[in-house]
């Protein structure tokens, strides 16, 4: 991919120049959670920084895969309509990159906060 993607203070992260096409606005995360039900093959990097801090492997990975619950990630979390990540601050790479990685066009549009404009 070429280009540098950054999220800035207001949450919201510009395609500029991140090889994605022109139409692809802006992305701000509504905190629905559809992101979270997508299946996620986290690298033994992304692994470790879980395991520091006090996760256990065999209670978060299934087939080399982070584990699901009831149909999502199972560090997906709920707080009133609102969904979030437990594991914030150390979640895997490809997770940190969504909807800006390489995925199928019909997961990437899946997403509700990508702004795409005609």
């Amino acid at each position: 991919m070429a280009g540098r993607l950054s999220l800035g203070g207001s949450g919201r992260l510009s395609s500029g120049d991140s090889g994605f096409p022109a139409s692809f606005k802006r992305f701000q995360c509504l905190q629905c959670g559809k992101c979270c039900t997508l299946t996620v093959e986290p690298t033994e990097q992304d692994i470790d920084k879980i395991e520091r801090m006090g996760y256990k492997r065999d209670r978060f990975l299934k087939d080399g895969k982070l584990r699901k619950l009831n149909g999502a990630c199972c560090f997906l979390k709920r707080e009133g309509s609102k969904y979030f990540c437990s594991i914030h601050e150390i979640k895997p790479r490809v997770c940190r990159k969504y909807p800006f990685t390489v995925m199928s066009r019909d997961k990437l549009f899946s997403c509700p906060g990508l702004r795409v404009e005609k």
